[in-house]
């Protein structure tokens, strides 16, 4: 029985996992959204708004939930480190003012679910209690290093960039 609910759970989980990857990748391509988006706007014009200025079409499950916990995301604290990182992002290339904010949802993203992942590895090959600890606590310094780890080489691939550039200009 239990290894039968393991197998029902991972199945669950790797199967919300799919449907997850979907829908970051062609989210912005679904019939469904297209239907609902020509309702809104049926809608808006039989209530005499016609359309506003500012409206886009909707952008996607995956966007539109990022775009909503980026909005509840509080603004960093100026701090050294926080000043060290939002330099790191200019030097990589991200030049507005709420990339330090978008930078911290990325990193607490892939902290959570870098976490889940490795308690559900840990879970499903039945690892002993400290040894499940020990995936668990890599997969958790794997999600809070790794935007940062990407972050470093994209500024140091863009400033390689710069000087190559720059050199055959001088």
């Amino acid at each position: 029985m239990n290894s039968i609910l393991i197998s029902t759970v991972f199945f669950c989980l790797i199967s919300v996992a799919g449907v997850a990857v979907y829908i970051v990748l062609y989210g912005s391509h679904r019939v469904f959204q297209e239907r609902f988006s020509e309702m809104a706007m049926k809608l808006k014009l039989a209530e005499g708004d016609g359309l506003l200025v500012g409206d886009r079409e909707s952008e996607g499950v995956a966007r539109s939930l990022f775009q909503w916990a980026l909005q509840r995301m509080p603004a960093p604290k100026a701090s050294p480190s926080t000043e060290k990182i939002s330099r790191l992002l200019v030097r990589a290339g991200f030049l507005r003012s709420a990339t330090a904010r978008t930078f911290q949802l990325i990193r607490l993203i892939a902290f959570i679910a870098l976490g889940i992942i490795g308690l559900l590895v840990a879970v499903t090959l039945g690892f002993a209690m400290g040894r499940s600890i020990l995936v668990v606590l890599g997969s958790l310094a794997l999600g809070y290093f790794a935007p940062l780890y990407y972050l470093r080489r994209r500024a140091g691939k863009r400033q390689k960039e710069i000087s190559r550039q720059l050199s055959d200009v001088l």
